[in-house]
């Protein structure tokens, strides 16, 4: 981080002299710096936390050597959770727990407890980037060099006295909480709901998609999509008891999409406690790779090597490195080079493996879109 405070330093003094020939050299700084910064996030990817494992055995070293080989499993169905398609999780399931060991760079402790036969502890795992990537390669799987995390839920429950978001009384983020602590693989973050979450925002900065406070809590669970995911029970026109459930989903780029999903629910309903919330959370996940619209899995490209020069017009500094980032690590990408860095309009030229179409479909899996501008320039654009 201290290269990109640098960098923007540096800038702004390139400003202030008001020297073009001064500012680009600090365009170029920048630039590596965020390079740099882009290549250690994408390490980031590899490293799986809060493993939550708890096993009994004969003894304390017995249940905490089981409880190693468990959560270096949940951990390695989580990575592959984001990095290939729901189909080609379910190819590993049979994989042996030796092989999953081979895979694990090393792992750990965050916090444990252990008495005389059972071992609490939640684990952090590193994984081998190429020795993952190899073994998808030998499979013929494709999947993507490096995903976000898993997007964070801020679950809010509207009743008639208001919205509740980090509040001991909001039962439906407390299902939430129940349903991730019963299924280490719900494919999302719950946070933790602690004075640091409260600080960082409330249910109304998050129902009004305040920018700012959702960066500061992306930026604390280290994800690039945030859904805040609104319940309100109502009565419907048919005297029938429903939860509404209003999604609305969030990058560091501003909103990306909303939709909504009404379900049935008892009309005699409890809505104090919170197993009444609990189907609801299992409904949602069960049907989240329809309302999350996750990106599809990049296709391995094929055919003779190509190159295009395009331009990318970011409106900032940090929507330059999202999509440097996102162009880098896209597969069959050989080379993203700057020829040209000028504020919000940037020359690139990409080396690429196989034909257009196909680096068309992939950038679209990546939210990017290629298009032509009035002039002719190919430009390469976050899609809307």
């Amino acid at each position: 981080m201290i290269f990109i405070f640098l960098g923007i330093l540096l800038l702004f003094l390139g400003f202030l002299y008001k020297n073009k020939y001064k500012v680009i050299p600090y365009f170029f700084f920048l630039f590596f710096s965020l390079s740099f910064y882009a290549l250690a996030q994408q390490n980031n990817f590899y490293i799986i936390d809060n493993v939550d494992v708890d096993v009994t055995a004969k003894s304390a070293a017995e249940a905490r050597d089981l409880a190693l080989i468990q959560g270096q499993r949940i951990g390695f169905q989580r990575l592959l959770q984001q990095l290939v398609s729901p189909q080609d999780v379910a190819r590993f399931s049979q994989i042996s727990d030796a092989d999953i060991t081979k895979l694990v760079e090393d792992f750990e402790i965050q916090s444990e407890k252990a008495s005389a036969v059972r071992y609490i502890g939640k684990l952090t795992f590193h994984f081998q980037t190429e020795a993952i990537q190899s073994l998808l390669q030998e499979n013929n799987i494709a999947f993507n060099k490096t995903v976000d995390r898993p997007p964070l839920v801020l679950p809010i429950l509207t009743m008639d006295t208001g919205s509740l978001l980090f509040e001991d009384n909001n039962l439906w983020f407390n299902a939430w909480q129940l349903g991730q602590a019963r299924n280490q693989l719900l494919p999302v973050i719950v946070p933790s709901k602690d004075t640091q979450d409260m600080a960082l925002l409330d249910g109304a900065e998050a129902l009004l998609g305040n920018q700012s406070a959702l960066a500061r809590i992306m930026e604390r669970y280290r994800t690039n999509d945030v859904i805040v995911i609104e319940l309100r029970p109502t009565i419907n026109t048919k005297n029938e008891t429903v939860a509404e459930i209003m999604f609305q989903r969030y990058s560091p780029t501003g909103k990306q999409d909303q939709f909504s999903q009404t379900i049935p629910l008892p009309n005699n309903a409890d809505f104090n406690k919170v197993e009444t919330f609990q189907p609801l959370v299992d409904q949602v996940v069960n049907n989240f790779q329809t309302i999350w619209n996750r990106p599809q899995i990049a296709s391995l490209p094929v055919g003779p090597e190509s190159s295009l020069l395009v331009r990318i017009m970011p409106v900032d500094l940090k929507e330059w490195s999202f999509i440097y980032e996102k162009l880098k690590n896209l597969p069959g990408i050989k080379s993203v080079q700057p020829l040209s860095l000028r504020k919000s309009n940037f020359l690139v030229s990409i080396i690429f493996v196989g034909d257009e179409s196909q680096l068309i479909n992939n950038l679209q899996t990546q939210s990017l879109r290629l298009s032509m501008d009035t002039n002719g320039n190919k430009l390469i654009t976050l899609s809307p």
